[in-house]
């Protein structure tokens, strides 16, 4: 009930009625009612000085302790809260059955990388070159057992010996010519003694001889010393002559340069060039020259007309006939006949040629 208007100012107001029971639902609809009643109180006349008002507005008091009220709910949210209460039981229990996490581990810091020392390094290389070392020797072995024609097993690296030989640009650009020779005269291995001697290159200024036999070594550098290239003599031949000069084999080369020591034979396309001294050159020249059969000047015939059936019989079947007839006369025929052609006359004869010597060509 209202406060009289007469009352005394002293008199303090009544306490808030208690609220009736909310139903389900009626959370907003509480907040509402006590909103309202809150609004109505201080609006009531004589209802004497706010003190939560008076401690705001001087901000001294401390502020008026709030009524704590209770509220019932209806049987829709007693259903919640059970169920909210149960969700939060198994939460506990699952947590509790599982197991503690680890802590984390500490970061390993990284490996520093440190370089290797100047004193490493220069281990690493020797053992590096010790290693290439090994397997150049072990291929020179393999050669050196070859050119012998014995097993690799039977010879020793540690018995290898290698000698330089300083030698004229000419000698080390022409190792065609003596390198295979020498080397299976005397066993050895000759090699390139430095850079150059590759295409469009300097020819190298010395050769390695290496051998597991110290003497035929040494005879195998002595042999290098003696080669004078100084001069070369080229002679232009057809393959008739350069074969009747250089023989099967080149057995009849051979046997000049045993002739005509110092002096080398070399053949190629067509010509035969020799190496040596300049008067062994010389002198192997005019005896090669002798060899040489002469070329002499092949004499061609006025064609000789036949008829067709004539030039086929002379031809012979696979040309048996005129091989026949070559080989009997020396000299050489060629039987032309005429192309078949639509506008030509199919009775046009045919032309024979012979070349070879006067007596040879009437003798054909």
């Amino acid at each position: 009930p209202k406060a009289s208007p007469k009352a005394s100012p002293k008199v303090a107001p009544s306490p808030t009625p208690p609220q009736p029971a909310v139903e389900a639902g009626g959370f907003a609809e509480v907040k509402s009612r006590k909103s309202k009643s809150k609004a109505k109180a201080e609006e009531a006349p004589g209802a004497g000085p706010n003190p939560t008002a008076e401690a705001k507005a001087n901000g001294k008091a401390k502020a008026a302790p709030k009524e704590e009220q209770q509220v019932e709910l209806g049987p829709g949210w007693e259903a919640v809260v059970k169920r909210s209460t149960k969700y939060a039981k198994k939460k506990e229990e699952r947590e509790a059955d599982e197991p503690a996490a680890e802590a984390p581990k500490a970061a390993v810091p990284a490996k520093s990388v440190m370089k290797p020392s100047q004193e490493e390094i220069a281990k690493e290389r020797e053992a590096r070159d010790k290693a290439r070392d090994e397997n150049f020797q072990q291929r020179v072995l393999q050669r050196i057992a070859a050119v012998q024609e014995v097993k690799a097993e039977d010879l020793k690296v540690s018995d290898v010996v290698s000698s330089t030989v300083d030698l004229p640009a000419e000698v080390t650009a022409s190792t065609f010519l003596f390198q295979r020779r020498f080397e299976k005269q005397y066993g050895v291995l000759i090699d390139n003694g430095g850079k150059g001697g590759g295409k469009g290159k300097a020819p190298p200024k010395s050769l390695v001889v290496r051998a597991v036999e110290p003497d035929k070594a040494q005879a195998c550098v002595d042999a290098l010393k003696a080669l004078d290239f100084s001069a070369k003599q080229v002679i232009q031949v057809n393959a008739k002559q350069g074969f009747a000069i250089m023989g099967p084999q080149q057995s009849n080369a051979r046997k000049i340069e045993e002739e005509f020591k110092g002096v080398f034979l070399h053949s190629e396309r067509n010509q035969v060039t020799l190496y040596g001294p300049a008067k062994k050159v010389a002198a192997c020249f005019e005896h090669v020259q002798k060899l040489a059969p002469e070329e002499k000047e092949q004499v061609v015939s006025a064609p000789i007309t036949v008829d067709k059936d004539r030039a086929r019989a002379l031809i012979g079947a696979s040309g048996k006939n005129i091989q026949k007839l070559e080989q009997e006369t020396g000299t050489s025929i060629k039987v032309n006949l005429a192309k078949k052609d639509e506008k030509e006359d199919e009775d046009a004869p045919a032309t024979v040629r012979i070349s070879g010597d006067k007596d040879k060509q009437e003798k054909a």
